[in-house]
């Protein structure tokens, strides 16, 4: 009986390079990325920032309701026409990410602006309503 024995070393090795194919075989898609988020609250509102390297401003939706921020944005990485990509490390980004408040923001007054993949968003705090007294009129 004839039998085989696997070097541990070279079982290694093999796998590497089984998953180096696969990899190289997968179609290039866009990657879904969450960026990092930082939020901060004080009296006037919130203020959130969150990292979208690569991003511009056109590529970035923002909608706001009165407690839900939503983070939308694509980056597309394209060569020219005229020049053959060799290597492409760089993937296709995809953003879609929300943030809900305990308390609510008045969507209106909602800023935002980017810069050096810095996406910085104001959201002030929406003016409380207090209850207001009516009298009652006997008819």
């Amino acid at each position: 009986m004839l039998q085989f024995r696997t070097d541990p070393v070279w079982g290694l090795f093999d796998r590497q390079v089984d998953w180096m194919l696969q990899e190289m075989a997968r179609p290039i898609r866009p990657q879904f990325t969450a960026p990092r988020i930082l939020v901060r609250e004080d009296d006037a509102g919130f203020e959130l920032v969150a990292e979208v390297p690569g991003l511009r401003a056109e590529d970035i939706e923002l909608q706001a309701t009165r407690d839900t921020l939503t983070l939308k944005g694509q980056r597309k990485v394209t060569a020219p026409e005229t020049k053959k990509v060799l290597r492409r490390e760089r993937p296709d980004v995809s953003i879609d990410t929300s943030y809900r408040f305990e308390n609510d923001i008045d969507p209106d007054q909602v800023v935002a602006h980017v810069a050096d993949g810095i996406l910085t968003i104001k959201a002030p705090a929406a003016k409380k309503v207090e209850p207001k007294k009516i009298a009652v009129q006997v008819r």
